[in-house]
């Protein structure tokens, strides 16, 4: 490859490595609260905010809960 060419194509490929570079990998945090949000408004809803009675609460209803929701809670034992 020239070097001219090799140039370019380094050029050209920039914007799309930076890109990338700002991807932020998605927590197992993230997972749980997209999966569970109708769960924990179901089950859960005066546990909010707190993060650590919401999480109580959730074990606690866990056999309650949907099965993408409950999938992910097992990750985490």
């Amino acid at each position: 490859m020239k070097p001219i060419t090799a140039c370019l194509l380094a050029f050209a490929l920039l914007p799309a490595t930076a890109a990338l570079a700002k991807v932020k990998p998605v927590s197992l945090q993230d997972r749980q609260q997209a999966a569970c949000y109708d769960d924990v408004n179901k089950f859960c809803k005066d546990a909010m905010p707190s993060v650590d009675k919401v999480t109580a609460c959730m074990q606690d209803k866990k056999p309650l809960v949907s099965e993408k929701c409950a999938a992910l809670w097992d990750e985490t034992e």
